[in-house]
């Protein structure tokens, strides 16, 4: 058990009881679609460069029908008593039984337990336990749990792994603060600013740089479509807030309109819904396409306001579901945007329950966002094989998945809405990388601040101020950042992270406890702070990875729009699906084969220089802000489009 607060009783669930489990198959040639993925796939010198493998080809090589049939064969004598029914890639079975029976198949014993983590009514509801009165008014839930299972011996070459027998319900954390624009306490008369002269010369420098980069990685015919200057708005910049319109100008994104038959999903769970009221309300307020999103798990609010009191009952909280949706909808407009709901329920771990609903969907979308994480230590090693190995499945068909990287630097714990009080930080508590950022097969993402408040961008830091407008305010969150400790660093990282490790010799230290042979994150950052976004009828601020985030799956998906869009433009036999997985060419300095418009700065800014170049990893102290890594020569610091 991985948590102190989930407390075993000394009553035992009724033998007749129900219970969920599901069998995670062992994948099958893993390291062959590895080699599949790094060596031909995202190789730009491969002839099958980003020719994406089908969901059934992707099947063929990781399914291992023996693997299946033995296990079917193991619960044959059970099986007037259980329903059983394999995921679409044979790489799941979900399996429903009596107590008793999963007692005996797994060697086990059930009991209940108490979680005492704070929890919802409507989370109770959904993971279908019981609750009573503690002390005659604190309502507890009460789950079944075993403390250990077995399997016979020669099922060990078939099952990696069972869940939701014996690890309590994995708690997760959104990325995000909510602050109120008109509170008093942060208001005052002026705007900032500060850092004009600085901001020309990098965007000058920026210019240089980019000339050389499109002239070498670009085809000919698509120089002359390409945006060589920033040329950012000065009204947007220095406006001291972040919406559609700032992000389309300080990006150079002219045209946001992507293409229809293309998707992309939020994830989203512990009861976070969004307002479908506030999602049009969002459009009509920024003259965006009114367009409504499709729910996948029934948390769409129709009619019933979101609550912005914490004592409403029952409490609906919407800030981070709003801020998602309203944002990756907004800046990839037009394209089919799903909000996938899923509790975790079936396996205890909501990420592995979306990842595995994904992978079973044989059109799955091209473009993902997570804003959540939980602390990757407190993410048993088997759940999170799972989900990274399921992650490079999905990889290998193309899609994208976006993770933001925390809201409380490299500690992991804490934050801060008043300028000069730095993020807090547990005595002793080390490390602590967010998971599902932490997997090197989906796309870590930080967050920035400073060119909304016309000042030069750096990464998010709590009690760093730097607006006169807001005088008390700091960047609110810091962003999270540091090394895994359970992934290996991959390859692609290795000249980065050595680089950094040179530049910190002669600077103030991290303390120590980091782990830099462990996977690096973030991979690349976006501002991150004062996203105006709509929530029950009112315009809130909201800071944080869950902001830039969703913008940056946005983004993939108008990338994917356009290589759609130049399969029927270009006299070219090639055919150009999405971009998928980018991580290698990040840090490679490679950039795609094809993209237009002004969205090639962008992609050429994150293949280049490892994206905004004040992308955060790794803190200068653990309860210190995350320096910029790698950090670039100096010429070429920020902004970044």
């Amino acid at each position: 058990m991985f948590r102190d607060d989930f407390v075993k009783q000394l009553t035992v669930p009724d033998p007749q009881e129900l219970h969920d489990v599901v069998i995670h198959t062992k994948y099958h040639n893993l390291d062959v679609l590895e080699d599949i993925v790094h060596n031909e796939l995202t190789n730009p010198l491969h002839s099958r460069y980003r020719k994406w493998l089908t969901f059934e080809q992707v099947k063929e090589i990781t399914n291992h029908l023996p693997s299946n049939q033995a296990i079917e064969e193991w619960l044959q004598p059970h099986a007037s008593e259980i329903e059983m029914k394999w995921t679409a890639n044979n790489h799941f079975l979900q399996l429903r039984a009596p107590v008793r029976v999963l007692e005996h198949l797994f060697s086990t014993t059930f009991y209940h337990w108490v979680d005492n983590q704070p929890l919802s009514r409507q989370r109770r509801a959904e993971r279908r336990t019981q609750s009573y009165d503690k002390s005659g008014s604190e309502q507890v839930e009460v789950v079944k749990q075993a403390e250990h299972y077995s399997i016979p011996h020669h099922l060990v070459e078939h099952i990696h792994s069972v869940s939701n027998i014996c690890h309590p319900p994995l708690v997760v954390h959104q990325n995000s603060v909510i602050i109120d624009p008109e509170d008093p306490q942060y208001k005052s008369k002026g705007q900032g600013q500060a850092g004009q002269e600085e901001q020309e010369e990098q965007e000058h420098s920026f210019t240089s740089l980019f000339h050389s980069v499109a002239a070498n990685v670009l085809p000919p015919s698509l120089h002359s479509q390409i945006s060589i200057s920033p040329q950012i708005d000065s009204g947007a910049t220095h406006s001291g807030y972040v919406d559609v319109s700032f992000l389309k100008s300080y990006y150079q994104i002219y045209n946001n309109r992507a293409n229809s038959t293309h998707r992309q999903s939020v994830f989203e769970t512990n009861s976070e819904y969004f307002s479908r009221s506030d999602l049009s309300s969002f459009q009509s307020t920024y003259n965006l396409v009114q367009q409504a999103a499709v729910d996948i798990g029934g948390y769409a609010l129709n009619g019933t306001a979101c609550s912005l009191d914490s004592n409403d009952n029952p409490y609906r909280s919407c800030n981070e579901g709003n801020l998602d949706i309203q944002y990756i909808m907004g800046m990839a407009q037009n394209a089919v945007s799903i909000y996938w709901y899923n509790s975790g329920q079936s396996t205890g771990n909501a990420f592995n329950d979306w990842i595995v609903d994904v992978s079973n969907d044989a059109n799955p979308p091209w473009s993902n966002s997570i804003s959540w994480g939980a602390t990757e230590q407190r993410v048993p090693n088997s759940q999170k094989d799972t989900f990274c190995n399921t992650a490079l499945t999905l990889v290998g068909q193309g899609v994208s998945i976006s993770v933001a990287s925390g809201d409380n630097g490299a500690s992991g714990t804490g934050n801060s809405e008043s300028c000069g009080d730095a993020t807090s930080c547990v005595e002793n508590s080390g490390y602590s990388p967010s998971f599902p950022a932490t997997c090197p097969y989906v796309t870590a993402v930080g967050a920035t601040m400073g060119p909304e408040a016309g000042v030069p961008e750096r990464a998010c830091q709590s009690d760093y101020c730097y607006d006169s407008s807001y005088p008390t305010m700091g960047g609110v969150i810091t962003s999270g950042g540091g090394f895994s400790t359970y992934f290996s660093r991959p390859s692609w990282q290795d000249e980065a992270i050595a680089n950094w490790t040179t530049q910190i010799q002669s600077g103030t230290s991290p303390a120590s406890g980091y782990n830099t042979n462990g996977r690096g994150i973030p991979d690349l950052s976006m501002i991150g702070v004062r996203y105006k976004v709509i929530i029950a009828g009112t315009t809130q601020w909201l800071f944080g990875t869950s902001a830039s985030t969703p913008v940056f799956a946005a983004i993939v998906t108008l990338i994917n729009s356009l290589r759609t869009e130049t399969n029927h433009s270009s006299n070219s036999t090639a055919s150009y699906g999405p971009i998928g997985w980018i991580n290698k060419n990040i840090y490679q300095g490679m950039s795609l084969p094809l993209c237009c418009y002004s969205l090639v700065a962008i992609i050429i800014m994150m293949m280049m220089m490892n994206i905004l170049t004040s992308a955060s990893l790794l803190p200068a102290a653990i309860c210190s802000y995350t320096p910029h890594f790698p950090s670039p020569s100096p010429s070429f610091t920020i902004p970044l489009l």
